[in-house]
């Protein structure tokens, strides 16, 4: 898709741009992530899709245990950045995991045991980190510019299936998507003026674009159709 060595000497060449840009989508991105961790601990529901946890955890995971990589193969100040950075995205998703197993049950899955349920949890993140190194095997991808954008795709679209499950909007609010929606446009403006002409072809421009109108789609729904409390306190109640 690129070259690594290409796209380093372009970020290298608008390195104060990047910079602040990419500090600014990080900033959305924790703004979303303490949100979704402050509403599922006072609503004691999983506000962040599971497929998005699992997923995003084995990403990023991936990313921080490449250490190496990053810091003796590649020895770059871009990736080093993103590394420290994904390091503290990882303990935010370790904690969703955590706020699965402890909401999740009665929700998902109320005929099962705790431990049974525990259990499905753990070969589901097992199965997501196997399929993870797979599909970042087969993507030529070196330096994980374009899995980012992937990512990003996942929650707007997760967050509907989620949505149209509960049949509300009940753990995501308009802060949850303020956040995300200023992650997405700093991140996409960067690949757009930065990271070279694989981050302006077609199809990454409509994958920009998509988790825009997503993130306003979903903004508003949580500003028109806020959930009640009483469907924020009891989300098995809304299920078939």
């Amino acid at each position: 898709m690129y070259s690594a060595q290409d796209l380093l000497a372009s970020i290298d060449q608008h390195k104060w741009p990047v910079l602040i840009v990419c500090a600014f989508a990080m900033i959305g991105n924790y703004i979303f992530f303490i949100e979704a961790f402050r509403v599922a601990r006072r609503d004691k529901i999983v506000t962040i899709p599971i497929f998005c946890t699992m997923f995003w955890f084995a990403h990023d995971l991936s990313f921080v245990y490449r250490f190496d990589d990053w810091f003796n193969k590649i020895d770059h100040w871009y990736v080093k950045l993103f590394w420290a950075a994904l390091v503290l995205t990882v303990i935010f998703e370790t904690v969703y995991l955590a706020q699965v197993l402890q909401y999740g049950r009665r929700e998902l899955l109320p005929r099962a045991s705790q431990a049974q349920f525990a259990a499905l949890v753990v070969a589901g993140v097992i199965g997501a980190c196997v399929c993870w190194e797979a599909v970042k095997y087969a993507l030529d991808d070196p330096i994980y510019a374009a899995s980012f954008g992937i990512a990003n795709l996942s929650y707007p679209l997760m967050g509907t299936a989620l949505a149209v499950r509960r049949r509300s909007m009940a753990g995501q609010t308009p802060i949850i998507w303020i956040g995300y929606l200023i992650l997405v446009v700093c991140w996409a403006g960067a690949n757009t003026l930065w990271f070279g002409d694989a981050f302006r072809s077609t199809q990454w421009v409509l994958l920009d674009l998509c988790c825009l109108l997503g993130g306003l789609g979903l903004l508003y729904a949580s500003i028109r159709w806020p959930a009640p409390v009483s469907e924020q306190r009891e989300p098995a109640a809304q299920l078939v």
